[in-house]
């Protein structure tokens, strides 16, 4: 231990895949996001999702782009809603999850404001296990947290159910002001520590060297290269945890082993053609070839 933390640098091993499994043994991820302009980052969460195993991925999004979510990557069902609020997602959830056994991720390409903020609030509380990323943490900055902790519901409040964040920094630097963290910018570990622990979850601080941490261990990736620096690398990676986290995987574990596989597709895809030009539904298909070649080694 160290610090009040340990260190951690073995790699858990993938899922098992039953050969007489079928799309129900294998979980089901929500993928909640979405709007005007960005259809693409739930359609990559979804893609992502499935190349890791997941048996299903459904996607909840505005009614008005469900169409076009449901193109860019139809291999799954979606459900449009009119408008966002906690009462329509309570519904929407009990429709698509109603025994209560799904993995959600919401955020990528949701934006903010406009009735978000309730569903997030039923997301959170539903006791489901839940990852959080993009417009979903800008939204629980912004507005569960309006000014500072006074004004804070979930997450504390928000059940049984395992909750992962996955920040890059300037929405770790929100998060940590909403959450009235006092944190070094530049000590990257202890701020994922100390944010984990404020939330009781884990947290995914991105950038070079990925930190996560649950509060009581820190791992610090060392895959990746920039080829993940193009739009869409973090919707893909929230749909690699969240796929994960549908076949049982633990928060923790399903973050080290999903920010190390979504790292080293970058660099299987460099071996292939360098590190520039890469799309994010290329990093998606190329995590599956990571997913698919056997047990993590380095």
């Amino acid at each position: 231990m160290s610090e009040g933390f340990e260190v951690i640098e073995a790699l858990p091993g993938w899922p098992g895949r039953p050969s007489d499994g079928h799309k129900g043994t294998f979980g089901t991820l929500i993928v909640v996001g979405g709007s005007e302009g960005m259809i693409g980052a739930p359609a990559l969460s979804r893609r992502a999702g499935l190349r890791v195993g997941a048996g299903l991925v459904k996607v909840v999004t505005e009614a008005g782009v469900l169409g076009s979510v449901l193109t860019v990557e139809p291999s799954g069902t979606g459900v449009g809603v009119a408008a966002w609020s906690g009462a329509g997602m309570e519904e929407v959830l009990g429709r698509v999850d109603e025994r209560r056994k799904a993995v959600v991720a919401v955020g990528p390409g949701w934006g903010v404001g406009d009735g978000r903020g309730e569903a997030l609030r039923v997301v959170l509380g539903s006791g489901r296990r839940v990852v959080v990323d993009a417009d979903g943490l800008n939204v629980l900055a912004g507005e569960l947290w309006k000014g500072g902790t006074g004004g804070m519901n979930p997450p504390a409040k928000r059940g049984e159910g395992e909750l992962v964040l996955t920040p890059h920094p300037g929405e770790f630097g929100r998060l940590a002001a909403a959450a009235g963290l006092d944190v070094d910018a530049d000590d990257r570990v202890r701020g994922a520590v100390g944010l984990a622990r404020r939330l009781s979850g884990v947290v995914v601080l991105k950038g070079r060297g990925t930190v996560v941490s649950d509060g009581r261990r820190v791992y610090v990736n060392q895959t990746g290269n920039a080829a993940l620096a193009t739009a869409g690398t973090g919707d893909v990676l929230t749909g690699v945890i969240g796929g994960l986290m549908a076949q049982g995987m633990g928060g923790f574990d399903a973050a080290v082993l999903g920010v190390w596989g979504h790292g080293r597709a970058a660099e299987v895809l460099v071996g292939s053609g360098g590190a520039g030009g890469v799309l994010a539904r290329e990093l998606a298909d190329a995590v599956g070839r990571v997913r698919w070649g056997g047990t993590p080694s380095r």
